[in-house]
């Protein structure tokens, strides 16, 4: 189980068969991977890198892996031609995968929502959120493609004024009953995707 973090400042010039990511999912046999309410905001330079980076990477075959109200931001530039994802996974069938209620925001050249069938520069680039739902079948119809809004690139805490689309946009999962501050979230429908449940009188 991997929730409530919040994730930020990870770059790197990945080049060759590396690639740089918040969280990478690796589904060992027998095992499932729940990754709930996490907030990744990759930002920043990567210099000259020539390998992708992701905000969530899951591994090849088809893991195991269960994604619901996550925020995975990713806006990093590179001067060559590195790529930039929210997800990515390696395999190229998703039956063992379960996503939906998640935030895949990109913004900036050579950024894309989702990579499938390979890490690093060999998958096939999904644009949109709708092209990344298309080719998995996943994320559908609750997941979104819009800034969360962060307070800014290292305080992963939602706005309000303006409102976080990420506010009331997700769903309680996992029995995970309170934030990354320790603040309760709801149980039921209206919980905040990300890691932070913003509470309003």
């Amino acid at each position: 189980l991997v929730a409530n973090n919040m994730i930020s400042n990870v770059r790197a010039a990945s080049a060759g068969n590396n690639f740089s990511a918040g969280i990478v999912a690796g589904g060992g046999t027998g095992s499932t991977t729940q990754i709930y309410f996490n907030s990744v905001s990759m930002t920043g330079s990567r210099n000259a890198a020539t390998a992708p980076s992701y905000g969530l990477a899951i591994n090849t075959g088809d893991p195991i892996v269960d994604v619901r109200n996550n925020i995975f931001l990713n806006t990093q530039s590179s001067t060559s031609n590195g790529k930039m994802y929210p997800i990515a996974t390696g395999g190229a069938t998703f039956a063992s995968l379960t996503s939906n209620y998640n935030d895949f925001f990109v913004s900036g050249a050579n950024t894309f929502v989702g990579q499938t069938g390979s890490l690093g520069t060999a998958g096939t680039d999904r644009a949109t959120l709708a092209n990344w739902q298309t080719a998995t079948g996943k994320d559908s119809p609750n997941s979104i493609s819009a800034n969360p809004l962060f307070t800014s690139t290292s305080n992963l805490h939602l706005s309000v004024t303006p409102l976080s689309p990420a506010i009331n946009a997700g769903t309680a999962v996992g029995g995970i009953t309170v934030d990354f501050d320790g603040d309760t979230r709801p149980i039921g429908p209206f919980n905040d995707i990300g890691a932070d449940e913003v509470t309003n009188t």
